[in-house]
């Protein structure tokens, strides 16, 4: 059966672009309303948008776009794989920038 949601069972929207638009911070913690419809519209709205890279504090979150975006060029991908081969091969443990 339909539940019918009365206005005290919704939460309020983050309302960013002036335009009624969910809100597209790049730090959840700047959301005025945080909870968790709130931050699962905001990494959905910058998802379409193809940001896939969000702060909340001091915790980078990642969406998986499920393709390739235009983020890194080939010398930032070059520079991953490698170092990424170094630690699966015990060799070295700089940092990957």
């Amino acid at each position: 059966s339909d539940r019918v949601v009365g206005a005290d069972d919704m939460l309020p929207r983050e309302d960013t672009d002036g335009e009624g638009g969910a809100a597209t911070v790049d730090d959840l913690t700047n959301l005025t309303h945080l909870h968790e419809a709130a931050i699962l519209d905001s990494l959905s709205e910058r998802f379409t948008r193809d940001v896939i890279y969000t702060a909340t504090g001091p915790v980078l979150i990642a969406v998986n776009p499920f393709q390739r975006l235009p983020l890194y060029d080939e010398a930032a991908i070059d520079s991953y794989h490698q170092q990424g081969l170094l630690r699966a091969a015990g060799i070295g443990g700089g940092s990957l920038a």
